[in-house]
């Protein structure tokens, strides 16, 4: 583990601990589903959509599934000095996965916190041929839920993450060379969505 990636992911179950731990306030004109889409995949030649609903009694907490594909771009993989400069195309050919968040001071808006887990199907390529795996990841995450009215559903969720991500199915070797997937791996993400 980097001497970064311990502290943030070490910062981040405490928040998710302590969110879980205190109340928050009920609200019972809270949204009850959320559907959302992070706008970045398809600028990166994929797709994703989401779907949330949060839970009858305990609208601070809302469990949900997504799927998501797009190319990695050459920042991300050039983050691992294993893969910088390598020629390595990267592809999440599908991710998929469930997640679970607790907003932390008031139900369906502000600050939560989660925890996201998901399989990634991957496609990597370079000069000489291509290779699949799969990978699972673990993420706990915390965001910010913003909605510019309580009159519309329109809605703004931005996150981060810091996952723990393992191969477990195919291989990333391609000739030679080995894309080599990273252990944590950084995330963010501002999703698009509308809730009801």
């Amino acid at each position: 583990m980097s001497n970064l990636a311990r502290p943030v992911a070490t910062l981040l179950l405490v928040l998710a601990a302590a969110a879980a731990a205190a109340p928050a306030r009920a609200d019972a004109a809270a949204p009850a589903v959320y559907v959302e889409t992070d706008p970045a995949t398809f600028a990166l030649g994929g797709w994703s959509g989401h779907v949330r609903a949060a839970l009858p009694g305990h609208r601070a907490w809302t469990v949900g599934v997504g799927a998501y594909a797009l190319d990695l771009p050459r920042l991300l993989i050039d983050l691992d000095a294993a893969n910088r400069d390598a020629g390595w195309g990267v592809r999440i050919r599908v991710g998929y996965g469930g997640f679970v968040d607790r907003f932390v001071r008031r139900a369906g808006r502000g600050p939560f916190v989660g925890v996201q887990l998901a399989a990634q199907h991957l496609a990597v390529t370079r000069a000489g041929g291509a290779a699949r795996a799969t990978a699972l990841l673990a993420m706990p995450r915390a965001g910010y839920h913003w909605r510019p009215s309580a009159a519309v559903g329109l809605y703004l969720t931005a996150w981060v993450g810091l996952g723990a991500r393992a191969v477990v199915a195919g291989d990333t070797a391609v000739g030679a060379a080995r894309y080599h997937v990273a252990a944590l791996v950084p995330y963010a993400a501002l999703h698009v969505g509308w809730s009801f």
